[in-house]
């Protein structure tokens, strides 16, 4: 079984994470790029079809974006669902990522707690 839990994370941190971090920043380079075409085509005869180049640019990058934070939103669902975070390893069960307590303005003197004992 360990053996097994091993190679699902190897493959979650070295293949699967990865590959939606860079698609991510495919889609938000491809969002700009998009941006920048439409703001350098706004003028002049020739360029309704370059500033619906860019429009369209700019729709991918966003479908792409929201695809990616889909995927990301449905795996964790899946993991959670068949309760394998207990198993996995992500940034929230192994101590890399702690969670931090919001502190309110100093006249207010509200502090909310952060879980850790």
């Amino acid at each position: 079984m360990n053996n097994l839990i091993d190679f699902i994370n190897k493959v979650n941190a070295l293949i699967i994470n990865p590959l939606v971090t860079l698609f991510f920043v495919v889609s938000i380079a491809i969002f700009f790029y998009g941006f920048v075409e439409f703001l350098f085509n706004r003028t002049g005869r020739e360029s309704d079809d370059a500033l619906e180049k860019g429009k369209r640019h700019m729709l991918f990058g966003v479908l792409g974006m929201f695809i990616m934070m889909a995927t990301f939103g449905i795996i964790r669902v899946i993991v959670h669902t068949i309760e394998a975070d207990k198993y996995l390893e992500t940034g929230l069960n192994t101590g890399q990522v702690k969670p931090s307590g919001l502190v309110f303005p100093k006249s207010r003197g509200i502090t909310l707690p952060t879980g850790e004992s």
